[in-house]
């Protein structure tokens, strides 16, 4: 950063440049590099380095907020076609009972054992069958057996 300053023929105090960095900052990380005893440009750096990684920690995750009955606010970048057309596809058919499903955002990593589909577990399936996978990779339903 010094390096680019003296590029851009940029002369300020050291305290003045410290200040605008800080000023640039999010709040919550701003709040918390305040808290600290920083002597240098460097060190105020590291300092909002360690805090932004430590916010993304204590930052509350899909399931979590999914748990208590609150939803994450809608960001244009979240809203894709895929996660539209997973969610429609989720909705019960005609005739079946409604089941809240939990999506997380490795929903569709997670398989039933019971109907072999994805994006839920078994103790959440909607479909009553059971299903066989043989040895040999064959899958057989109950209705089959």
């Amino acid at each position: 950063m010094e390096v680019m300053m003296l590029r851009a023929n940029v002369i300020e105090d050291r305290e003045a440049t410290m200040s605008r960095f800080l000023g640039g900052l999010n709040r919550e990380i701003q709040d918390i590099v305040e808290m600290q005893n920083c002597v240098g440009l460097e060190s105020m750096l590291h300092k909002a380095v360690l805090a932004e990684t430590q916010l993304k920690r204590r930052a509350p995750t899909r399931m979590e907020l999914i748990s208590a009955g609150l939803s994450m606010p809608e960001t244009p970048n979240r809203l894709s076609h895929q996660s539209q057309s997973q969610e429609e596809s989720l909705q019960p058919r005609q005739g079946q009972e409604q089941v809240q499903y939990n999506l997380c955002p490795r929903a569709r990593e997670l398989k039933c054992f019971r109907c072999q589909g994805f994006g839920h577990y078994a103790n959440e399936c909607r479909n009553k069958k059971i299903m066989f996978i043989r040895d040999n990779g064959e899958v057989e339903s109950e209705e089959e057996v």
